[in-house]
């Protein structure tokens, strides 16, 4: 069986799930940016935060997935398992 991770940034149904999506954009649309700068104190525009954060937590949840879905397929080669 195959182990597939499907990725997608604003959800793989609705009005924006053809739209590609990568950090600082899903910072902005998600208010991330503004809740980080209230948290700093900087009111004027928003600011992201210093690092890909949520690149690096997508990519480690995605690969979680993908292993537990090896340990499973483990015990059921014939099967396949979808990471979404």
């Amino acid at each position: 069986g195959l182990v597939v991770v499907e990725l997608c940034a604003y959800s793989r149904l609705g009005p924006w799930a053809a739209k590609r999506g990568f950090d600082s954009l899903v910072q902005c649309a998600s208010g991330l940016a503004h809740e980080h700068s209230v948290a700093l104190g900087r009111l004027d525009q928003p600011e992201h935060l210093p690092a890909q954060f949520l690149d690096y937590v997508t990519g480690y949840l995605a690969a979680t997935g993908a292993m537990q879905c090896l340990g499973q397929r483990s015990s059921a080669p014939d099967t396949s398992f979808i990471v979404r």
